[in-house]
């Protein structure tokens, strides 16, 4: 009985030790699937130029005056109930001498947001994301509220990763930032309604794949690239061809 005894307590410890480790191998893998994640969306030197042209459009064609009292009065003279931490563009706004110069760059550049935030804010809505609606901050839980109703929980996951230097909530003359949030479907393109609305989910993950299998083996029919790839341990295109939204900013 005493040796039944014990060898029951070793399987319960074994169990546990096992399941320790199970648990502990999961974690890190889910933790190296994020950053791969956010190494392939964020800030993509690709992007971060499609931005940079983004900004040189919004720099000709916004009315500054105009923009800046848009801010103000989001940021600062809003009821305290409708102020947030970010500002978010309106193609059709008034802020802009002329409209066409964006919706332009948006058919261009196919971006889903584009999103204004002041570099002496960004720190405090750092730490207003990790608290979340448990803070006291209004301004906060407005931001919040409105970032989940739109589905910005990329956003927000983005902003935590931002380090851009403050120096009394400026830096080389500028004040803020602009954040582009570019979707791109699964195979590489964007799908549009008749309404030209970015319709979130569309494109074909196994066209993706094999464009992607074709450009990178040479010889063979597609059936023979297929074979090569699903046989090849050290090539995976699944990553690049899911969804994604792509986030950069560059100073505005």
């Amino acid at each position: 009985m005493n040796n039944k005894g014990f060898i029951f307590i070793e399987t319960i410890i074994t169990v546990v030790i096992l399941m320790t480790t199970l648990v502990f191998l999961y974690s890190s893998y889910s933790s190296v699937v994020i950053t791969e994640q956010r190494r392939l969306y964020h800030d993509d030197i690709a992007y971060v130029y499609k931005t940079q042209h983004i900004r040189d459009v919004l720099d000709l064609t916004l009315d500054y005056s105009k923009f800046n009292n848009a801010i103000d009065y989001k940021m600062n003279l809003a009821p305290v109930n409708e102020r947030m931490y970010i500002y978010v563009f309106n193609i059709e706004s008034d802020i802009y001498k002329d409209n066409s110069l964006i919706s332009a760059a948006q058919d261009l550049y196919k971006f889903y947001r584009l999103v204004y935030l002041k570099i002496s804010d960004i720190e405090t809505l750092k730490n207003c994301i990790k608290t979340g609606e448990r803070t006291p901050d209004q301004k906060c839980k407005t931001t919040l509220r409105f970032a989940n109703a739109h589905g910005f929980s990329y956003l927000q996951d983005y902003i935590l990763t931002l380090d851009v230097p403050n120096t009394g909530g400026k830096y080389k003359n500028h004040e803020g930032i602009l954040i582009s949030l570019i979707y791109e479907a699964k195979n590489g393109d964007v799908a549009v309604d008749s309404n030209n609305v970015i319709q979130v989910g569309k494109g074909k993950y196994s066209e993706c794949i094999l464009e992607k299998v074709r450009n990178h083996y040479t010889t063979g029919t597609d059936e023979d690239k297929m074979r090569q790839y699903n046989a090849d341990d050290k090539i995976n295109f699944n990553m690049a061809c899911e969804n994604a939204y792509y986030l950069s900013w560059v100073y505005l």
